[in-house]
């Protein structure tokens, strides 16, 4: 689509490539024959030195009296000296051999003439706003708005062009006598005049007259001397010509190069094309599979250390170091982009063409000035999003920091220019002038935006930052900061380095630029491509686990500027011939002003391409999702009995062991009670499965035996803890409920389901099975509950989800029960439910205070058995569960507890599920006093008298941590935790403890008082 939009804009800004579009800044003047037309002259200027002179710093013939034109601001910063002259014509009205004064050099005169003849200085003259231009046409057929002022021969001696033929054209209104100028040349030439005696009142010279052009290859040329006599003169005729006055500009606008223009838009285009397929991949597929990937809860016996950007989602919003000081440059660059912008628009619309002299200059300014407002409001509003007090410092940093170091460099060079007696110097009263746009408009302005910024709300971060900093690993070496910000600004200058070399030639070489149509596509690739790269590699550094991301991103942009520098000083040893030492500092200055403009300009893109992008993941992250669901903000139920709930629930309830409800019961179960559409998410351990079995004993109607509520769960395990629960809180209310789950009798469950049941309880694959036999009625189903949707999504039972509600009654209430919600599980709330409420349970209320925890430093491997087994030597333990990472350690811990003569059971995935089930009864009934088990079942295993529970291994996720030691505090009893750390083991340790907010102490020696 970017792509698409670029074409079209392609198109629209630079169809009409033959003819530069004209839009004049000044209405057109008339002239009738006879009219006065007076030549203006401006400044000598060279690509030689850089440095212009005033005129008549040089001995011309000077009128009597010398009046200044008046100039705006951006003529002058441009060292414009624009100022009447001796040449005065009559319009349409020819003159030849027209002298105009004798002047003689002295020694000073003389050497400055020579100066400036080898410095090859040229002259400017205006006649109507028109640049004077010289027939003799340069490689891309325009002709020069300039001519020297002087050679110098091979013998070394230097001559003066003292004779000036001019040629006006003019179109002529057919249908009046009125004129306009649509051209204006000259070619000079040196001609040493000869003459008898010399009148001042009436000039006359042997070398032509008044009837006779003067031919220069005839004549011996002015030769420059001290003492020397030079007579200037000057022709002019006038020649009709159908050029109109809107077109009087194409002769030095012509571009013929528009090829190598395209070649540059669609070198830049195929940048961004392979950037924003970078970009839609991460997006599209990268960041969404990961999204599923992360939020999905570990079930699998051998999966690896969980890594990339998700684990850093809760630092990525941490404030960065020297926070206040990118906030001053986010600003300024803000500011600054505004200015762009604005010019590149009214530069392509042909506000700004080159009859307009000086209006670039002065546009920039005075768009700089009152884009202030928009730098004090975008710093204000990001350091009030860092949580920052000093806004005056941060304002007066935003309103003097980039603008006083410019001005800075700008003042010395300025001293330079002013040594060099250059009229580029700026006068003081111009000086005076910015200085006053400086602290008398942009300085207010700014802090009328800080004040607006700070004034309303801070932008929330989309999600929680954790209070302990996340340790960040080793970094490759394609990763580490210098070479990834490097890296990073070569895109962003190969957009734009073939327009910077028009760009520069125009500058530095005195040519018309005028191709903005051109530059405003190259400036909206520039801006894309800033944005896609800094977003590409911030995205793969935070899959590095490097949630420094701020100034890199910054920094990442930011860094073309130092490729644009490099270029420049490319180009000064390549293209130019500058020979003073002063002029080049004057360059190097001036380029190192673009440089530093270039890099707060495309830093604060790259910027918020990035903070755009993490605002994203992090909204995506587990912690961070923003559902299509209304916020559910009942009060919190500190008691059952607080809940409005039948009597002999409550009985069961506190029969079950519940002493008071969970945060998840406390804010879930009136909701679901209410016949409310429900998501509802907290970490597994916290008391959702009593959440929605209250919910649903609450609501059935015991006096019909038949199916009112399904709840479907990932794993059999799981359901039958589910159909456990249920039976144990509606023991005294005669509940019917029934586990479907495969791994039994299929005849067993159409029996029981066609005997009567209130409430089925089953995984995906059997309840559809029994629904499709029609074994399982749906006509009063009215509670559809899927516990841990995350895990069941997973396991790809989405489609039988989908085909189990289509068969469903349309109306019924919905519960979603899950730790976390990936994409897929917020696409069955937009599909399942109606105008459904989030109840959402943060990590930091899971209520862990009844598990005690601690760890145990273990040397190597090895020695964890033998730590073991002094263990259980130890302590008096009623049950325990001991948790490792693979089946195969299952089985060979169990060998290994077993020929030591400890008691122990043990179950995984690869067991089938009959011997399971009898295990599970063991150890349920309290005939096994240890299991060793793998993750794969820690949500199933709901045993009252669990007291401890030994991470053997430490979880490869820190989420899988609360499922394990939950085990031994469900719903708010008393337990113990035992974690065996090794060295390579210290971080996920950290992690864990940063991840819950908590401090795992180590092991104390009384441990057996404790448990």
């Amino acid at each position: 689509m970017a792509i698409a939009a670029l074409l079209l804009l392609s198109c629209l800004l630079v169809s009409p490539t033959s003819h530069a579009f004209y839009l004049p800044g000044v209405a057109p003047r008339d002239f009738q024959k006879d009219d006065e037309l007076q030549v203006k002259v401006n400044k000598l200027s060279s690509t030689k030195t850089q440095l212009p002179y005033d005129f008549y710093f040089l001995d011309y013939c000077k009128p009597s009296k010398i009046m200044n034109n008046a100039e705006n601001l951006g003529e002058v910063l441009r060292g414009d000296r624009i100022e009447n002259s001796i040449y005065v014509f009559k319009m349409r009205r020819d003159e030849t051999c027209k002298v105009s004064c004798r002047t003689k050099l002295t020694a000073e005169s003389a050497k400055n003439f020579k100066e400036k003849i080898d410095d090859e200085y040229r002259v400017n003259m205006i006649l109507d706003n028109l640049p004077v231009a010289v027939p003799r046409l340069r490689r891309d057929g325009s002709q020069a708005p300039t001519y020297e002022h002087g050679f110098r021969s091979k013998d070394d001696k230097y001559y003066i062009n003292n004779h000036l033929s001019f040629r006006v054209m003019y179109h002529k209104d057919p249908e009046s006598e009125d004129s306009r100028i649509v051209g204006f040349e000259v070619i000079p030439s040196s001609i040493k005049h000869e003459y008898t005696d010399w009148d001042e009142k009436n000039p006359k010279v042997h070398t032509c007259t008044p009837s006779t052009k003067i031919t220069p290859s005839s004549n011996t040329p002015q030769e420059v001397a001290a003492d020397a006599y030079i007579v200037f003169s000057y022709d002019v005729t006038f020649q009709s010509s159908e050029i109109k006055w809107a077109s009087r500009w194409d002769t030095y606008l012509l571009m013929n190069d528009d090829q190598i223009h395209w070649f540059s838009i669609i070198n830049s285009l195929m940048i961004v094309l392979f950037l924003s397929g970078m970009v839609a991949m991460i997006m599209m597929r990268t960041l969404y599979r990961d999204i599923a990937n992360y939020n999905q809860l570990e079930t699998q016996d051998e999966a690896q250390e969980e890594t990339g950007w998700k684990l850093v989602h809760g630092d990525v919003f941490r404030p960065p170091s020297n926070s206040g000081l990118l906030c001053v440059y986010v600003g300024t660059g803000v500011q600054f982009l505004g200015m762009t912008l604005v010019t590149m628009i009214f530069a392509s619309l042909g506000f700004l063409s080159p009859s307009n002299r000086g209006g670039l200059m002065t546009a920039m300014v005075l768009l700089w000035v009152f884009m202030g407002l928009f730098a004090g409001y975008s710093s204000a509003r990001l350091y009030k999003m860092f949580k920052g007090a000093e806004w005056k410092k941060i304002t007066l940093k935003t309103a003097f920091m980039f603008p006083g170091i410019v001005f800075g460099i700008f003042f010395m060079l300025n001293a330079l220019i002013w040594g060099e007696k250059s009229s580029g110097a700026v006068p003081f009263g111009t000086m005076f002038a910015l200085v006053f746009l400086w602290f008398g408009i942009s300085v207010p302005l700014v802090f009328v935006g800080s004040y607006l910024g700070f004034k309303k709300p801070a932008i929330e971060d989309p999600v929680r930052t954790n209070k302990i900093p996340r340790q960040i690993p080793a970094l490759a070496w394609y990763m580490q900061p210098a070479f990834s910000v490097l890296v990073g600004g070569i895109l962003p200058f190969g957009a734009v380095f073939i327009e910077l070399f028009f760009i520069l030639t125009s500058i530095w070489l005195n040519q018309f630029y005028y191709i903005f149509g051109f530059l405003f596509i190259v400036f909206v690739i520039l801006i894309v491509t800033c944005a896609e790269i800094t977003v590409v590699l911030c995205y793969f550094q935070l899959c590095s686990e490097d949630y420094h991301w701020w100034w890199r991103a910054y920094l990442t942009a930011g860094s073309s500027a130092l490729y644009l520098f490099a270029y420049s000083v490319f180009y000064f040893f390549t293209k130019l011939e500058i020979t003073k030492v002063v002029s080049g500092i004057l360059y190097f200055g001036y380029m190192l002003i673009t440089s530093y403009a270039f890099f707060v300009l495309t830093g604060t893109i790259g910027f918020y391409a990035c903070l755009c992008l993490c605002a994203i993941m992090a909204g995506l992250a587990p912690e961070g999702s923003q559902f299509d669901a209304r916020q559910y903000d009942a009060k919190m139920n500190e008691l059952f009995d607080a809940m409005g709930l039948q009597e002999n629930l409550l009985r069961g309830i506190y029969a079950y062991g519940f002493e008071k409800p969970s945060a998840i019961q406390q804010r879930g179960i009136v909701p679901f009670c209410k016949g409310l559409d429900v998501i509802q998410q907290a970490q597994s351990g916290t008391g959702k499965t009593a959440t929605f079995c209250a919910g649903i004993l609450q609501q059935l109607d015991y006096g019909l035996v038949q199916c009112q509520a399904l709840v479907l769960a990932p794993t059999r395990e799981l359901a039958q803890q589910i159909e456990k629960v249920m039976r144990a809180l509606g023991d005294y209310l005669g509940v019917k409920v029934h586990a479907c789950v495969g791994g039994t009798s299929v005849r067993e469950d159409q029996r029981i389901l066609s005997s009567g049941v209130h409430v089925v309880v089953g995984t995906p694959g059997r309840v559809f099975d029994m629904l499709r036999r029609q074994s399982l009625r749906p006509d009063y189903i009215k509670m559809f509950v899927l516990d841990e949707a995350d895990e069941m999504l997973s396991r790809g039972f989405k489609d039988q989800i989908y085909d189990i509600f289509q068969l469903l009654p349309p109306k019924i209430q919905v519960g979603l029960f899950s730790a976390t919600m990936p994409p897929e599980a917020l696409e069955i709330t937009r599909k399942f439910m109606s105008k459904p409420v989030r109840i959402l349970v943060k990590r930091d209320e899971l209520t862990l205070e009844g598990i005690k925890q601690f760890h145990v430093n273990v040397e190597k491997e090895e020695w964890k058995l033998e730590t073991l087994c002094d263990l259980y030597e130890t302590l008096a333990i009623t049950q325990s569960v001991i948790f490792v990472n693979t089946r195969r350690k299952v089985d060979w811990l169990t060998d290994k507890m077993r020929s030591r003569d400890h008691t122990v059971s043990a179950t995984h995935g690869d067991m089938d599920q009959n011997t399971r089930d009898i295990i599970m009864r063991e150890f349920r009934s309290g005939s096994s006093r240890v299991l060793i088990t793998t993750d794969l079942l820690a949500r199933g295993i709901d045993v009252q008298q669990v007291s401890l529970v030994i991470n053997y291994d430490l979880p490869t996720q820190p989420e899988n941590y609360l499922h394990r030691i939950g085990r031994s505090g469900r719903f708010g009893r008393k337990g113990v935790a035992i974690n065996f750390v090794t060295r390579d083991d210290e971080r996920m340790l950290f992690d864990i403890q940063r991840f819950y907010n908590v401090v795992i102490e180590e092991l104390p020696s009384n441990v057996a008082d404790l448990i």
